[in-house]
């Protein structure tokens, strides 16, 4: 296998002739999910936030004018650690994209468009990606739990 494309938070979706799998398992506040290319570990608890109503996945709060909005649409979250491992790819270089867009912080002028998200991505020698809270950016400002690591797709290929 020489590739791997994820549509984290979100149904299988069909971009430019590209199919990135399916990213919806539910998470919990220590979890891990693993499918036959890839897997997923979640860690961290949003101990302000009602997470029983919101999940470890969000959806678009706004309205997108971007390329392939349909990847951006949704997202996986954390509180504190997301990592994804890819599984039998090749040996080789790769191009790693990583598919990001603010989508919890409305776009309008409110107080709720002014918060920022900072953390932390490695890239090890495997496959593994992880993300990482960086302790900076809102934690309660404009809402409560919108803060940690969020992705919205993820695309390795030679």
């Amino acid at each position: 296998r020489y590739n791997l494309f994820i549509n984290c938070g979100g149904n299988k979706a069909k971009i430019r002739g590209t199919t990135y799998e399916d990213d919806l398992w539910e998470a919990a506040p220590s979890s891990f999910f693993r499918s036959d290319y890839w897997a997923c570990s979640s860690t961290g608890h949003f101990p302000d936030y009602d997470i029983a109503t919101y999940g470890y996945t969000v959806k678009s709060t706004s309205r997108l004018s971007v390329n392939n909005a349909q990847l951006y649409m949704t997202a996986r979250r954390s509180a504190i650690s997301l990592t994804y491992y890819g599984f039998c790819l090749m040996d080789g270089p790769y191009n790693v994209n990583l598919h990001f867009a603010e989508i919890m912080f409305t776009d309008d002028k409110s107080y709720q468009s002014l918060g920022r998200r900072a953390f932390n991505i490695y890239i090890q020698g495997t496959l593994e990606i992880r993300f990482y809270w960086a302790g900076k950016g809102t934690t309660a400002i404009p809402d409560r739990g919108v803060y940690g690591p969020l992705i919205s797709a993820i695309s390795v290929y030679p």
